[in-house]
């Protein structure tokens, strides 16, 4: 089975099992918030254009601003890795988990960690994973992949989570919301104790300190990095900026976004190593490059890597609202899911992922860093079309139709040949939920003859 074959099968699975209304309620919530918080800016389109100015300066620098992150990072105690892809990230983790004895770890939910697809890496290598987050310990006990990227419990109803816990953990049926959060928070904070290893994203990584920024909304990561020995931080190059000062712009604009508040309860700065003895003793930071350099090549998609990954495209998305993320089949969904993957993975495999986009618009204009992804996409799209990477039989067909609209005769010629032509050609594609509209059995230039006819 293609890529686009398991993409139209898991978008049936996703109108089947109807996770769009729970989606479209939790999403609806969220613009709510959203349009609280952004009341506390005078002026949104200035910060919003300085946040863009320090994003662009981070990726026209990118090279001197890693090696001073380096340079800082070492001059603070702590290590700096580099990997070239999530096979090299992987080994460098398991190299550090060898050195510090570690049998358990604790990790936090992350786009880079799921990128490198870490979970079934560290379990194939019996190492056990235990999450730091509410949601992420959901997810751990239920099986489910992650739905959203800020939140990754979207889709599942509070039945749906008693049930999750009810069977693996038997806690008893009907529990409240509340006692279902004190009951997984109790769980988290016991499988901390097992673990001198946390194993982290990072949302920025600052060039001139040497710091590693973590936002977060409930606590559990500080309170994990208090209890390790170990920090291990997996950071895309793409997460670098300048400065610290730079924080003022970016900090309140993420959580406004992400989380539709003013500021995360917890953003923490991470100076390499603790000192006169505090938790961790021990931190690396494995900068991950994975198709982040192909990106590079594109000088007029580029700019999609200036991304803080707040999730507010995804929230606006149609597409996405429908199908959810596990549609995607890709560590990141959405509108930067189907504009970045290809640019990062190759066109070639993941070209499918450009017919996820209606062009409205939505989410160029909700992106705190202005990033145009509709014109990004176009871009993709005529590259597609340009090396011949998307559908063979659709191709086909809109060559058919220009050919047709240019041909009177070919326009006026019988109803059921071209409702033939139609069906053999994109009833596949069109989908199983709607019927495939039919023609008119009369052209309107067959009808308008007949009425100066009949005149």
């Amino acid at each position: 089975m293609d890529r686009q074959e398991e993409l139209n099968k898991a978008c049936e699975v996703a109108f089947g099992d109807e996770p769009w209304l729970k989606t479209n309620y939790a999403t609806g919530c969220y613009q709510q918030r959203l349009s609280h918080s952004i009341d506390n800016y005078r002026n949104l389109d200035l910060e919003k254009n300085r946040a863009l100015q320090v994003r662009r300066k981070s990726l026209y620098n990118l090279e001197k601003l890693l090696i001073d992150f380096e340079k800082s990072y070492t001059t603070n105690g702590g290590t700096v890795l580099w990997a070239t892809d999530e096979d090299d990230a992987c080994r460098l983790i398991a190299d550090i988990l060898a050195k510090h004895q570690a049998k358990s770890v604790m990790r936090c939910q992350s786009d880079e960690l799921e990128e490198i697809h870490l979970n079934q890496y560290l379990k194939n290598a019996n190492v056990k994973v235990n999450d730091t987050s509410v949601e992420g310990f959901i997810l751990d006990a239920g099986g489910e992949k992650q739905f959203h990227p800020t939140m990754p419990t979207i889709n599942l109803s509070n039945e749906e989570i008693n049930d999750i816990l009810s069977r693996k953990y038997r806690l008893k049926a009907g529990s409240t919301t509340k006692q279902m959060v004190n009951f997984v928070k109790f769980k988290v904070n016991e499988e901390m104790t097992d673990s001198n290893v946390i194993i982290t994203g990072a949302d920025f990584l600052l060039s001139d300190e040497g710091g590693v920024v973590l936002i977060e909304d409930e606590g559990n990561v500080r309170k994990a990095l208090s209890l390790a020995d170990v920090h291990i931080a997996v950071a895309g190059f793409d997460r670098i900026v300048p400065s610290i000062n730079d924080l003022n712009i970016l900090l309140p604009l993420y959580s406004t976004y992400a989380f539709g508040q003013s500021i995360a309860i917890n953003n923490m700065v991470l100076f390499g190593n603790s000192k006169n003895g505090a938790k961790p003793s021990k931190s690396y930071v494995i900068i991950l490059d994975n198709g982040r350099s192909e990106v590079l090549k594109y000088e007029k998609q580029r700019n999609i890597l200036s991304c803080i990954h707040c999730g507010a495209c995804v929230n606006v998305c149609p597409i996405y609202k429908n199908i959810g993320g596990p549609a995607y089949n890709t560590p990141y969904v959405g509108p930067l899911g189907t504009v970045l993957t290809p640019l990062m993975k190759g066109m070639k495999n993941y070209s499918h992922l450009t017919s996820l986009c209606a062009m409205c618009g939505q989410c160029s204009k909700i992106c705190p860093v202005q990033i145009p992804l509709d014109n990004i996409m176009m871009l993709n799209r005529h590259e597609m079309i340009e090396k011949q990477y998307d559908d063979p039989k659709l191709s086909i067909f809109f060559k058919m139709i220009i050919k047709t609209h240019k041909s009177r005769k070919l326009m006026n010629m019988p109803a059921k040949l071209k409702n033939f032509t139609m069906k053999k050609m994109i009833d596949d594609n069109y989908g199983k939920r709607k019927a495939l509209p039919k023609f008119a059995p009369k052209t309107f230039s067959k009808m308008w003859q007949e009425m100066i006819d009949n005149k």
